[in-house]
């Protein structure tokens, strides 16, 4: 099993406990390999290039999956025909940070907000021409 995240993280937590269960089910040892990086490209395109034989399985969330066409020009694989989704593993929630440079006196998003309104030329926000979504960032 490829897992698309770092080690200790949910992926890795739920991958650890689905690899025992079918280690035992199956008296087969199930391996997990952790490949973080490249937004689960790396473990994804591990997984796209595996023999078709049903063995090699990958462990990611849905969003890098669904997402990552629009946000690389390119994949070293086509989403649409290389995965088959099996189970839903889990679900966790999400943590979302806003974070700013520390010289920007704010604790709160209201805060910044206010910060934004009062300093309009230090806030930006652009789309850019290719397929990548819209960012937004402060320039500082």
């Amino acid at each position: 099993m490829v897992v698309a995240y770092p080690p200790g993280g949910t992926a890795d937590i739920l991958a650890s406990g689905i690899a025992t269960g079918l280690t035992q089910q199956f008296g087969q040892t199930l391996v997990v390999e952790i490949k973080p990086s490249a937004n689960g490209n790396i473990a994804a395109e591990l997984d796209a290039k595996s023999p078709a034989d049903r063995l090699t399985l990958l462990m990611t969330a849905p969003g890098p999956v669904a997402v990552n066409v629009s946000l690389y020009s390119s994949l070293p694989f086509d989403l649409r025909t290389a995965f088959a989704p099996v189970s839903l593993a889990g679900i966790a929630p999400l943590l979302l940070l806003v974070l700013v440079p520390q010289d920007i006196p704010v604790l709160t998003l209201r805060e910044l907000l206010d910060d934004v309104k009062a300093n309009p030329a230090r806030a930006t926000s652009h789309r850019r021409a290719t397929r990548r979504p819209r960012t937004s960032r402060l320039n500082c």
